[in-house]
């Protein structure tokens, strides 16, 4: 018991504090790779580069399939919200919801389809069904 503990002053606490806040803001500060977006080749119709078009459609988030407006700027979901005429939500949209434009740039999705765990070209899914797929 003949151990003497050292009590920390306010002022040593907001001097660790700010040593540990520069670090960290210091350490988060690195470069950023640049990714530059280019146009289309080839627009749609109708397509007017940076204005946005909305699309009625539902959200696949969760078993409540809600209505959602989807928000697209040069062919790219950007946004979801609520649709407030679908009288499921009546223009809310939970987390969840507002979440699932990222899992459209996800890398780890798929990107084309798979039979029995192995990827296959479209026309096998095709074939099995036995109509067209969209």
């Amino acid at each position: 018991m003949g151990e003497s503990v050292r009590q920390i002053t306010r002022r040593d606490f907001f001097r660790f504090s700010g040593v540990g806040f520069a670090a960290g803001l210091a350490i988060s500060c690195k470069s950023k790779t640049v990714e530059k977006a280019l146009p289309y080749l080839n627009a749609q119709e109708g397509l007017t580069p940076g204005v946005a078009q909305w699309y009625a459609t539902t959200c696949q988030g969760c078993s409540a399939s809600c209505g959602v407006l989807a928000r697209s700027r040069d062919g790219r979901p950007v946004k979801l919200e609520g649709n407030p005429d679908h009288p499921m939500n009546r223009g809310g949209l939970c987390a969840i919801g507002q979440a699932q434009t990222r899992g459209l740039y996800d890398p780890a999705r798929l990107k084309q389809p798979r039979v029995a765990g192995q990827d296959c070209d479209w026309k096998i899914p095709r074939r099995r069904s036995g109509r067209p797929i969209r």
